[in-house]
């Protein structure tokens, strides 16, 4: 392969494969190149919007509250009553315990100081289990009638008591772990895949605008018209991973050098 005083890739000589395919190469990345870059300046500028947004009204932290408020609700019967209550009292327990004033400041931080407060609330229902039951319950979803009365029924004045608490203490951690452990994962995922829809979102909303601005005082036809449909539906899809997109084609790109 070689290239001409304008830079063009000039045509293999035959049997020349390797010329081939860095030929292809290279029209792939003089065809996606414009429209990759395009698209990345689209996703970075959804992002910023979407990161904005999210500051000023704090989507994250109100997210996070409504998802693991339904977390808890979800481990109880919706068409029980006396469930339904002690589902709400569960979660008035946490946050009474997790922070104070606003609720939304409890989870405004990241993931993990979340649930290590959560966990620093879960040790102190431990130590009132008469008090917090609901709470223990709501936190260690697994937690069997047991090892809850053993909590309730206080460490004793006898070695072996002292030894059965010890152990069911041990044992409703555990289960409050893996617990905080699932949650923080849902919390984390859940708020991506929302990020990610609102991204795809307002991309082809923003490309659909810009193409509509462009031809205000044009008359772009039918067929420009249908195109500019596929290119916001199909950019507003990629924007969110154009900028993976151009860097890769310019690795291609610079690959010779």
């Amino acid at each position: 392969m070689t290239i001409n005083s304008n830079g063009l890739v000039e045509e293999c000589a035959k049997g020349q494969h390797w010329c081939v395919l860095n030929s292809a190469l290279d029209s792939v990345v003089a065809f996606a190149w414009p429209a990759a870059t395009a698209l990345a300046g689209v996703g970075i500028l959804t992002m910023a919007l979407i990161e904005i947004v999210v500051t000023l009204f704090r989507l994250r932290a109100r997210f996070r509250r409504r998802r693991f408020e339904a977390i808890m609700l979800a481990q109880y019967p919706q068409d029980d009553g006396r469930a339904c209550h002690n589902a709400g009292e569960s979660f008035k327990q946490t946050e009474g315990l997790v922070g104070y004033g606003d609720p939304l400041n409890t989870y405004i931080d990241s993931l993990g100081d979340l649930t290590s407060r959560l966990s620093a609330a879960y040790r102190t229902m431990l130590s009132d289990a008469q008090r917090f039951e609901s709470g223990i319950r709501g936190l260690a979803p697994r937690i069997d009638s047991a090892t809850l009365t053993t909590l309730q029924d206080g460490e004793g004045s006898t070695p072996t008591s002292r030894d059965k608490h010890a152990k069911a203490r041990a044992v409703a951690m555990g289960y409050n772990q893996h617990f905080l452990k699932a949650v923080e994962a849902e919390l984390e995922h859940g708020w991506a895949r929302a990020t990610q829809s609102a991204s795809v979102i307002l991309s082809i909303l923003v490309i659909g605008l810009s193409a509509t601005f462009y031809y205000w005082d044009k008359d772009p036809g039918q067929p420009t018209i249908f195109f500019w449909l596929i290119i916001a539906v199909f950019g507003g899809t990629v924007a969110p991973v154009a900028k993976n997109i151009v860097t890769a084609l310019r690795n291609v790109k610079n690959r010779t050098q």
